[in-house]
């Protein structure tokens, strides 16, 4: 087995807990492997909600991926990898409307939604910062204008609702132009066609000379199975779904039982 030379990590589900906190064990084992390799977050979240956590893990001056792979912060830097096209966002907000299903739309470090409701409220609550309340149809025509979409949608329902508006997604015209993952059973993310975390994971690993076997990579839910396979070591988290923990080398403990920290110390152990 290669060294490891990278750990990419996802956030919720992962290295935070139920309670979505990082407890001490996960936070010691996360200084003490940034102190050997690049430790990244890999996240739906925005920049501001993985600076958040980042900031809160001592990891702030570490590269970050954002939402699943649509934006990149290298050495203080926001990069952006891609961007949702106008005519998908368009489509997206219209089937929401339809099925009743709440719609938060991300731009860089700015959160949109139309209305605070308990979705907003929730997410609000995870991230530790509150969207911006604005009209989507006035964003809807800077995307005309400017010919490029937002970084991110995320629809957030109970599990039925986006199952129905799964499917309404992979029958439209635009559906070619999306990609669309489910980061737990509630929370549906839709980003433009191609993005994906492995996506970014490579494109960081490159600039950086690192080689994909020797990449650690930990997470729990469907948006994190491109990942678990892409590198050299996939560590799934003992909650995660069965597809998740199928796509992984190895299965850790859960999110409540220090399993990302049992995951970094065996393996960062290991190449001692």
């Amino acid at each position: 087995m290669p060294a490891i030379q990278m750990v990419c990590s996802d956030i919720d589900g992962t290295i935070l807990n139920s309670r979505h906190q990082a407890s001490q064990r996960t936070r010691t084992a996360i200084l003490r492997a940034a102190q050997q390799v690049p430790f990244v977050l890999v996240s739906a979240r925005s920049p501001k909600g993985v600076g958040a956590v980042a900031d809160m893990l001592g990891l702030s001056h570490q590269p970050m991926i954002c939402f699943s792979g649509a934006l990149l912060v290298y050495r203080g830097r926001l990069e952006r990898l891609a961007s949702l096209d106008v005519g998908a966002s368009a489509k997206v907000v219209q089937l929401c409307r339809a099925l009743g299903v709440h719609l938060s739309v991300y731009e860089g470090e700015r959160w949109f939604c139309e209305r605070f409701d308990l979705w907003a409220k929730q997410e609000a609550d995870i991230v530790g910062f509150q969207p911006e309340l604005h009209a989507f149809a006035p964003l809807a025509a800077q995307w005309r204008a400017r010919q490029a979409g937002p970084d991110k949608l995320l629809c957030m329902a109970p599990p039925a609702q986006l199952d129905q508006l799964t499917i309404w997604l992979k029958a439209c015209p635009e559906a070619n132009l999306m990609a669309i993952s489910r980061s737990k059973d509630t929370y549906l993310e839709i980003g433009a066609r191609g993005v994906s975390k492995p996506m970014a994971i490579d494109a960081l690993a490159r600039r950086m000379g690192i080689d994909r076997q020797s990449i650690l990579a930990i997470g729990d839910h469907y948006n994190d199975i491109e990942m678990l396979r892409y590198a050299g070591i996939g560590v799934a988290m003992g909650q995660a779904p069965d597809p998740v923990k199928r796509a992984a080398d190895a299965i850790t403990l859960t999110q409540d039982e220090d399993g990302a920290a049992l995951a970094i110390e065996r393996y960062l152990r290991e190449e001692k």
